[in-house]
């Protein structure tokens, strides 16, 4: 995808909370030498601006409502140094789709565009004429999300009592990578 950040000014990475899915933190934990608890936290749903992702993504748990995501401080995501990602080859698909999005245009017409959610001031944006790695990224990113949220879903209908996030992790597949990187 060929667009030129501005001014690297590291925006995306520092005011938005990203949903993790399992995919992302098996390609994380496969590709880096990062531990689990290293970049991931669980937080509360309440506090996480609403949004489509936030609904399919949250976790019933015996501690309340939880959304996985990457992990933060004041100064944005912890992966970020000297605003750049420290795992951009690896990085999670919401991140890899950013700035583009979805739109549905008149008669059905389905485009890539830059996301109106996003408050970056693109100046130096080069367009591409052919999209098909836009859609293919947004693709990737939509269909991942179908299958996370499927299982989410699957997990908070379930008449399971054991509700712990960590049979959660365990429940979703995440629970080997864990185990392997924790062996090492």
């Amino acid at each position: 995808m060929k667009f030129k950040c501005s001014d690297r000014c590291a925006r995306c990475c520092k005011e938005f909370f990203v949903i993790l899915t399992a995919n992302d933190v098996k390609r994380i934990i496969f590709n880096h030498k990062l531990n689990f608890d290293d970049f991931v936290v669980f937080k509360d749903a309440s506090t996480i601006k609403e949004d489509y992702r936030v609904n399919k993504c949250t976790i019933k748990t015996v501690d309340g409502d939880k959304v996985m995501g990457l992990k933060s401080t004041d100064d944005g995501c912890i992966l970020l140094k000297d605003y750049l990602c420290t795992i951009y080859g690896s990085r999670p698909m919401l991140c890899r789709k950013y700035p583009f999005d979805w739109k549905y245009a008149v008669y059905g017409r389905t485009m890539a565009c830059y996301s109106d959610d996003y408050k970056c001031d693109f100046k130096e944006i080069v367009p591409e004429k052919d999209y098909g790695e836009i859609f293919a990224i947004i693709s990737r990113y939509e269909q991942d999300l179908k299958d996370y949220s499927a299982r989410v879903r699957e997990w908070n209908e379930s008449k399971r009592k054991d509700r712990t996030i960590d049979n959660f992790l365990d429940y979703i597949g995440i629970k080997p990578y864990i185990k392997k990187r924790d062996e090492n």
